[in-house]
């Protein structure tokens, strides 16, 4: 995968330098501009040679010119592969002094250190991806409510993301995933982890195989089928973990993927919880998403902006009706298709209703 970051990093730096080369050109042609010799200057000098040299080489200077864009691509490249976005996530990882460890009995004002995690260490051979997402583990959001204050890396190979750990032995088990544009870093998989976790589930919110592979982008429709075996293989993990009832679901893309598989393996999961389901692409309201609705056998929550150009209200309690269970809607208001930029919190109300559905199973 890094030989292909190397790759990718030299051919989006070759031809960002080419576009601009090219605009460049077109500029010097309508203004008379003449061209610029510093960069073929600057490699002279630091090469050794005479800055006379760069002054009249064509050669020096386009080989400065398209070098420092071809290193740049390649620097982004492979900083995206490994999980570092720029700068302020590198002095994430070293704010702190390598001789300083928390009290496990204390955490600061800001909740950002949790009891059970460590400061980097110079030496730390932890990934790097595990290293920059201690940021995550602790967070308060408005009104004080802490975001996983007991949450561990989970990578075995085929599932990938953070566990939120009850107190206790866990009741059950949940496992969300996330959209077509984000990871399972997204705040509202945090909320809801967190929330599940204070109610006694073993909360996972893990990557889909899509975002594993590439960290930015949106899925290919031709491997939507991985994405499945994804959401399964996330699924099989917890069952050997956990005996009590298991939910499944995720955001959009990830939401809809978990659907299709409960109608496809009617026992895969005891109750779905499904947040900003994509009823259809926005302004296309004749291209439904709810073919597989009416296989759905599981008690269903879903939690929905009334706001979403996705899918209106009137649209959804249509979509309801196909369901044969049990169904439940934790309406959002203010809210578009991104839940994690509410200025409302539906966590809380969501995993209650969640809940409810279960006991109402066992009746």
């Amino acid at each position: 995968m890094l030989r292909n970051a190397l790759w990718e990093g030299l051919v989006a730096g070759a031809a960002g330098v080419a576009a601009m080369t090219v605009g460049e050109k077109i500029e010097q042609a309508v203004t008379g501009r003449p061209n610029s010799h510093v960069p073929g200057r600057v490699l002279a000098r630091l090469t050794g040679a005479s800055e006379s040299a760069g002054q009249h080489s064509t050669a020096l200077n386009w080989a400065m010119h398209f070098g420092q864009g071809i290193a740049l691509g390649v620097l982004r490249s492979v900083m995206a592969e490994v999980g570092l976005r720029g700068a302020a996530r590198i002095v994430e990882v070293h704010r702190r002094p390598s001789d300083q460890r928390p009290d496990p009995r204390e955490r600061d004002r800001r909740g950002s250190t949790p009891a059970n995690v460590a400061p980097f260490r110079a030496g730390d051979r932890r990934p790097p991806q595990e290293r920059l997402r201690l940021r995550h583990r602790c967070r308060r959001r408005r009104g004080g409510y802490r975001i996983g204050v007991n949450v561990e890396p989970l990578d075995t190979g085929t599932v990938a993301g953070h566990l939120h750990l009850p107190e206790g032995s866990p009741r059950g088990a949940v496992a969300l995933t996330h959209g077509a544009g984000g990871n399972c870093d997204a705040r509202i998989l945090q909320l809801m982890c967190s929330r599940f976790a204070d109610a006694g589930f073993l909360a996972l919110r893990y990557d889909l195989p899509f975002r594993r592979r590439k960290p930015k982008g949106p899925p290919q429709p031709s491997r939507a089928a991985e994405d499945r075996e994804g959401v399964s293989a996330a699924a099989a993990e917890l069952r050997d973990r956990v005996s009590g009832p298991l939910l499944l679901g995720g955001v959009s893309y990830g939401g809809r993927q978990t659907s299709m598989l409960a109608a496809d393996e009617p026992g895969i999961a005891d109750a779905l919880v499904l947040l900003s389901y994509p009823l259809h692409p926005p302004g296309k309201p004749e291209k439904l998403r709810t073919e597989q609705l009416p296989k759905i056998s599981v008690p269903t929550v879903f939690v929905h902006g009334d706001r979403d150009p996705f899918g209106t209200f009137d649209e959804l309690r249509e979509a309801l009706d196909l369901l044969p269970a049990a169904t439940t809607v934790i309406e959002v208001t203010g809210a578009a298709h991104d839940l994690s930029r509410a200025k409302t919190d539906p966590s809380e109300s969501a995993v209650s209703a969640a809940l409810h559905l279960l006991e109402e199973k066992k009746s």
